[in-house]
């Protein structure tokens, strides 16, 4: 994120004149835009709240869409940023997003996760980001609360655990994870693993987990802890990870990947000990890239520039009516099916579930 000369570190915010007026942050942003009620009683807690602190909120006018600057803030995943521009789900995402400012003449900037202070003086201190996407929220992830603490408009691509007033955008993870869990089932499989595509305190990991332990609970199969694992965006963690379970004393015969490129990875592993796909070892990816019809592997369809696009949308409408009601679209997947898991399919005849 590029530092901006000359703005101020923010000394007081939305969250402190909520703390010292005794109310909710949501009561203080609704009393400044004058966007809900708000009891008298409340009113003068907050006026006598603001004169006590000095505070200044920052004006953000929009006079049109074609002179609005987006921010996407880029995964943390992705702080190498060559890896970065080879991810095509993340291009995907990006290409969505383009498409929707390019028809409204808005800019886009994009910025690498930093400290809240950064935050506070880039994005809220300036005034200058008209509003922001936000994917891969953690679970009490505080930058999407402080942002919209201070009236920043701001779409999430994932839900936030510890908030209702905001707007998101996201695939059905859940429903994903459990159709490729249950597609498993169904081939007869019963010890089955899974590797999330991040760490579990990512809303997107936990719900993909989620899906993978309805699928299991639901069909009344064991969940094993030594059967889950966290991964990343690679190839090699995919083969590390598969080589691992393989190596245990119960090996899995199936394997739920978070990710195509884990997936690649695991059915590698699996032709190094000797084993054969699917035969012995099932395999299902995630986001249904290029790379997963190159390899037959069975994936969950990711519709990654229907979000980008989808959340631009919905941006530019909270730019210019912020007392739209919050949003939480969710985008349906599909799984695709082929011969990394199921040896009747191949690439001339694909099934979607």
């Amino acid at each position: 994120m590029a530092k901006i000369r000359g703005v101020p570190t923010l000394k007081v915010t939305i969250r402190d004149v909520a703390q010292a007026a005794g109310v909710a942050p949501a009561t203080v942003s609704n009393y400044l835009n004058d966007s809900a009620p708000v009891s008298e009683a409340s009113r003068k807690k907050i006026g006598d709240a603001i004169a006590r602190l000095n505070y200044r909120p920052i004006v953000r006018s929009v006079p049109s869409r074609n002179e609005t600057e987006i921010a996407l803030f880029v995964p943390e995943a992705f702080e190498n940023k060559d890896r970065m521009y080879l991810d095509e789900t993340f291009l995907d995402l990006l290409r969505g997003v383009g498409e929707q400012l390019r028809q409204s003449g808005s800019r886009l900037t994009l910025l690498w996760h930093k400290q809240l202070s950064d935050i506070e003086r880039e994005i809220i201190g300036s005034g200058a980001i008209g509003g922001v996407i936000y994917p891969s929220p953690h679970v009490d992830d505080p930058i999407p609360g402080l942002l919209l603490d201070n009236d920043v408009p701001l779409v999430t691509l994932g839900e936030l655990s510890n908030r209702t007033d905001y707007h998101s955008v996201d695939m059905d993870n859940i429903a994903g994870a459990q159709m490729a869990t249950r597609h498993l089932i169904e081939l007869g499989h019963r010890d089955i693993a899974f590797i999330a595509p991040c760490p579990l305190d990512t809303m997107l990991s936990f719900y993909r987990l989620t899906g993978y332990q309805r699928a299991m609970t639901l069909s009344g199969l064991p969940l094993r802890p030594e059967y889950v694992w966290v991964g990343d965006f690679s190839a090699e963690t995919g083969y590390r990870i598969a080589a691992e379970l393989l190596a245990l004393p119960h090996p899995p015969t199936a394997i739920v990947a978070g990710r195509d490129m884990l997936a690649l990875g695991a059915i590698a592993a699996a032709r190094q000990a000797g084993l054969g796909t699917p035969g012995q070892l099932a395999v299902t990816g995630f986001d249904n890239t290029t790379l997963a019809e190159h390899h037959g592997i069975t994936s969950v369809k990711a519709p990654l520039y229907d979000i980008g696009a989808e959340a631009t949308r919905l941006l530019l409408e909270i730019i210019a009516d912020k007392r739209s009601p919050a949003r939480k679209l969710v985008i349906p997947t599909q799984l695709v099916v082929r011969a990394s898991s199921d040896p009747a399919s191949s690439d001339a005849g694909l099934r979607f579930y």
